[in-house]
C-alpha cells in the first residue's frame, strides 16, 4: 500500500500521513466574496486538459488546497472539491461532487498522464498545448457553481410517497424553497402558499397540506403531514431520511432534476459542457 505524504484539512497543510483537503460547504459567503480574486491568483498555476467529447477540465494545485473547473474553452464552473490525496509516487486523485454517480467524480494523474473518473468509468484527459492554455488563461470566464440547490428536508410515509424540500444555495443569493411530493420517479413541484421557517422549525404549507418540520437541540428533524380539511384530519408523523445517505436517490431517482445539469463533468457519460 502507497504511504500518503502531505495532508491539507480546512486549509492548513500538515505533515504524514493521509493527504486530505476538504472541500467547501453551500453557501460560504467569505469564499464567495473572495472568488474574483481567488481566481486571478490561480490562472498563472492552472494546467488545462480536453475530454474525449470536447469540454475542458482545467486544474490548479495549491499548498491549501486543489482546485478544479470545467466547462467550454470560454466558460468553466468551479467544482465542489470533496477530498484530494498525493501520495508517494505524485498520484494525485481530487474528489469532486457529481451526485449522480454513487462514487462522485474525481480527476486523478499517476504522476504522468491524467483522467477523468465518473463512477466506475475513466477517460484519459488530453493536455492542452502552451498556445492554446495562454489564450485561455487570458480570456475563460471562470464561474461559480452552476448547480445553485441545495436540500433541505427529505421523509416518506408509509404508503411510499416522499415529501422532499430544497432550497437555493450559492452566490445566486436564491433563497426560496421548493416542495415536491410524490412517489420516486414521478415527484412533483407544489406551489407554496406560505412558509415558516426560524430556529424551531419549519412549515411549508400547500393547497393539499402542510408539511410540517420540528428540530430538538441536536438539530434532528420529527417531520409529519397534515392534510388539509380541518381538524378532523389527522397529522401524520413521517419517516426522516437521511439526505447524506441518499444522494442518488435525490439527484437521479426521484424525478426532481431530471434531465438537469449540474455543471460538473460527470454530468453525462461524454462529459459535454453545454
Amino acid at each position: 500500500m502507497k504511504a500518503m505524504v502531505a495532508v491539507a484539512v480546512g486549509g492548513a497543510l500538515l505533515a504524514g500521513g493521509l493527504a486530505l483537503s476538504v472541500g467547501e460547504v453551500w453557501g460560504d459567503a467569505k469564499a464567495e466574496a473572495s472568488f474574483e480574486d481567488e481566481v486571478k491568483d490561480l490562472r498563472k498555476d492552472m494546467a488545462f486538459f480536453m475530454t474525449p467529447a470536447g469540454a475542458y477540465v482545467a486544474v490548479a494545485q495549491t499548498e491549501a488546497k486543489n482546485h478544479v473547473f470545467f466547462g467550454t474553452g470560454r466558460e468553466l464552473y468551479r467544482q465542489r472539491v470533496l477530498i484530494s490525496s498525493i501520495d508517494d509516487e505524485d498520484d494525485i486523485s481530487i474528489l469532486f461532487w457529481a451526485p449522480n454517480h454513487a462514487r462522485d467524480g474525481a480527476v486523478e494523474s499517476d504522476g504522468q498522464d491524467w483522467s477523468l473518473r465518473c463512477g466506475e468509468k475513466s477517460v484519459r484527459l488530453a493536455p492542452v498545448d502552451s498556445d492554446e492554455r495562454d489564450v485561455m488563461v487570458a480570456t475563460a470566464k471562470f464561474h461559480e457553481r452552476r448547480f445553485q440547490r441545495a436540500p433541505y428536508v427529505l421523509a416518506r410515509n408509509d404508503r411510499g410517497e416522499y415529501f422532499y424540500v430544497d432550497r437555493g444555495a450559492g452566490p445566486s443569493k436564491t433563497s426560496g424553497f421548493h416542495l415536491y411530493l410524490g412517489r420516486s420517479g414521478k415527484v412533483t413541484k407544489r406551489k407554496l402558499r406560505w412558509v415558516v421557517s426560524d430556529s424551531e422549525g419549519d412549515v411549508f404549507a400547500t393547497k393539499r397540506g402542510e408539511l410540517r418540520v420540528k428540530r430538538d437541540e441536536t438539530g434532528d428533524p420529527a417531520i409529519a403531514w397534515k392534510p388539509r380539511g380541518g381538524k378532523k384530519r389527522a397529522v401524520t408523523p413521517l419517516l426522516t431520511v437521511p439526505i447524506g445517505q441518499n444522494s442518488l436517490l435525490i439527484y437521479k431517482e426521484l424525478g426532481v432534476y431530471e434531465n438537469q445539469r449540474f455543471g460538473t463533468p460527470c454530468d453525462s457519460d461524454t462529459e459535454k459542457a453545454n
